[in-house]
C-alpha cells in the first residue's frame, strides 16, 4: 500500500508591510507547490492574494469575516468550505473564528482543513482563546470522522513548547489538537523567539503522521511561514 502525503503551509502576515511586499510573500508559499495554505492577518491583502493564487492557479477561499484565507492546490475538489464565528472582539480586531474548507485529494482521501487566527493574551478580555481552542477541537471531532481526515493551521498567540500549561495548551491537548512541533519533539521560531504559527493534526486513528516541518526564511512579515509534511496510511481494504 502506498502512502498520500500532504504539504500544509501557514502564513501569516503583518499589517504594516505594503502591498507589494504581501504580494511577494503570498507568492513564496505557494511558488513550493503545497496542497493547502493558510493565511493570517491577510484581510487587508485579499487583493494580493486573489492576484497571487491566480497566478499560481490555486483556488482561494475566503470568509465573510475575520482575517484568514485558504488557499488549495488545483488538483483537489474543493466541496464545501465555512466559517464558525467563534466571539467578536470589537472594532480593533473584528470577528474571529474558524474558517475551513472540505476536499477529496486525487486519491480519494476526504480532508478538512481549518485556519484560526487566535487573539493574543492582552487582547483577550475573558477567556475568548479558550473559546477559539474548543471550537477548532469541535471543527475537528466533526470533520475527521470515520474515514475523513482533520488539520489545523493558525497563528495561535501561544508559545507552542513541551510540557505547556496554559489554558489554551490544556484545551489542545484535551481536543486531541496535535501540532507538527509536537509530533516532531522540536520548537523552531516563528514569531521572535517564539512558536506561535502552526500546522497541526487530529488523529485519533493514528493515520497520519508528521513526516517533517520547516519555518522558512523570514519575509516581509513579523511572522515566518512554514510548512509540514504529513503521510496518510491507507485505509484496510482501499
Amino acid at each position: 500500500m502506498t502512502r498520500e502525503v500532504l504539504e500544509l503551509g501557514q502564513a501569516s502576515q503583518r499589517f504594516t508591510v505594503d502591498k507589494g511586499q504581501a504580494l511577494l510573500d503570498f507568492h513564496f508559499l505557494l511558488s513550493k507547490g503545497p496542497d493547502v495554505v493558510g493565511f493570517t492577518e491577510a484581510l487587508q491583502f485579499y487583493a494580493q492574494l486573489r492576484r497571487a493564487c491566480a497566478e499560481r492557479d490555486y483556488q482561494l477561499l475566503l470568509p465573510p469575516a475575520g482575517d484568514t484565507a485558504i488557499a488549495v492546490h488545483p488538483s483537489h475538489h474543493v466541496q464545501a468550505h465555512r466559517f464558525e464565528k467563534v466571539n467578536d472582539p470589537g472594532p480593533h480586531h473584528g470577528a474571529r473564528g474558524v474558517h475551513l474548507v472540505e476536499f477529496t485529494t486525487p486519491d480519494g482521501e476526504r480532508v478538512t482543513f481549518a485556519e484560526a487566527h487566535w487573539l493574543t493574551r492582552r487582547s483577550d478580555d475573558g477567556h475568548q482563546r479558550l473559546a477559539m481552542t474548543k471550537a477548532m477541537a469541535d471543527v475537528m471531532t466533526e470533520a475527521a470522522r470515520g474515514s475523513r481526515l482533520g488539520f489545523w493551521a493558525g497563528d495561535t498567540n501561544n508559545p507552542d513548547r513541551p510540557s505547556a500549561t496554559s489554558e489554551v495548551d490544556l484545551a489542545l491537548r484535551k481536543g486531541n489538537l496535535t501540532s507538527c512541533w509536537d509530533e516532531l519533539g522540536r520548537y523552531p521560531d516563528t514569531h521572535g523567539d517564539s512558536t506561535l504559527d502552526v500546522v497541526g493534526s487530529y488523529d485519533p486513528d493514528r493515520r497520519v503522521s508528521c513526516l517533517r516541518a520547516r519555518v522558512w526564511p523570514q519575509l516581509h512579515s513579523d511572522h515566518r511561514p512554514l510548512s509540514a509534511w504529513y503521510s496518510i496510511r491507507p485505509m484496510q481494504g482501499r
